[in-house]
């Protein structure tokens, strides 16, 4: 599924989603635009996050959860801030 995704993507673009995902059986073209921005682009740094990275994450999303003019972080920053902070 990984290298199937991967070729697909790399072949095709990564924009072109629907089309991938005709190739990659009971996925949709979201799936796998999902897949592709948050796990198989190689542009993802992977790396944890240092000290200074957590301190901007956290007080950014004290000021958001503070102001109702931001809409809500993103969910891989939730899932992020649901580990850090317990």
């Amino acid at each position: 599924m990984f290298n199937k995704h991967k070729c697909a993507a790399q072949m095709h673009g990564p924009k072109n989603w629907s089309l991938i995902a005709g190739g990659i059986q009971g996925r949709s073209g979201k799936s796998c635009r999902l897949r592709w921005c948050n796990q198989l682009d190689p542009g993802v740094i992977k790396d944890p996050f240092s000290e200074w990275e957590d301190a901007v994450i956290i007080n950014a999303h004290i000021v958001r959860a503070t102001t109702a003019l931001f809409p809500p972080a993103p969910h891989p920053i939730r899932e992020y801030l649901i580990i850090a902070m317990t």
